[in-house]
């Protein structure tokens, strides 16, 4: 059994690889048995031979934001949202929104398409789908990837094969995770398809009186229960 070990954060993948060689002198994969699930997903969608260019900064998230809001302002001069004043809050909002959006796969022509059917919008709603719009154009014209739009093309590559970063391992392991956002259990979904065994390990107590401790993880292992044919032991 060839296994990679997942971990939440490039810090605890640097400890984990670290305990690795030091009792097991494991090799893993392409040498490093234990990667981030960031990492992790940029390794899937680069080995499919694509150019992988994240954002370096939030800052560089946010300035993006900012000239998406500008094009609108000309673009729709009359719009509710332009008439704001363009505050650090309003720029870090718009890309909360577009965080949460891009998470939920909802592209921007789906959301200009919802908001359309809604029976209910509020006055915003027209300038926020269209700077969705832009910013998504924006990065896709630079060949940028924010961590929503990453998780979404790794998932992508996932759901059409076995993906090129498998090659050699078949079984992935998950440990150290409290949940999961919403782009990162689809990217698992998809991965379970493509290895043997997949084994994720919760930090959970399911004693009843002590069940109020671990609230976020016990609503991660019933979303696992229910969409995954998974085992708990």
């Amino acid at each position: 059994m060839t296994a990679l070990l997942l971990v939440p954060s490039v810090r605890q993948a640097k400890r984990r690889r670290g305990q690795f060689f030091a009792t097991e002198g494991c090799p893993g994969a392409w040498g490093a048995p234990v990667l981030s699930l960031k990492d992790f997903a940029q390794d899937l969608v680069s080995r499919e031979g694509v150019v992988v260019t994240n954002f370096e900064s939030g800052f560089q998230q946010r300035l993006l934001m900012e000239h998406c809001l500008r094009e609108v302002a000309v673009e729709l001069p009359e719009t509710s949202l332009v008439r704001i004043r363009q505050t650090p809050g309003l720029i870090r909002h718009l890309v909360s929104v577009v965080n949460d959006l891009k998470q939920a796969a909802i592209e921007p022509d789906v959301f200009v398409t919802r908001l359309e059917q809604a029976e209910y919008t509020a006055s915003l709603d027209e300038g926020v789908a269209a700077v969705y719009a832009l910013y998504q154009e924006a990065m896709q014209e630079a060949g940028l990837y924010d961590v929503p739009g990453l998780y979404w093309h790794a998932d992508y590559f996932a759901g059409q094969g076995r993906p090129k970063v498998l090659e050699g391992i078949d079984t992935l392991l998950l440990d150290g995770f409290d949940d999961f956002t919403p782009s990162e259990f689809r990217l698992l979904h998809s991965l379970s398809d493509q290895v043997a065994r997949m084994e994720i390990g919760l930090n959970v107590e399911l004693a009843p009186d002590r069940q109020d401790r671990y609230t976020l993880t016990l609503h991660t292992l019933r979303q696992l229960q229910e969409h995954f044919d998974c085992q708990v032991v």
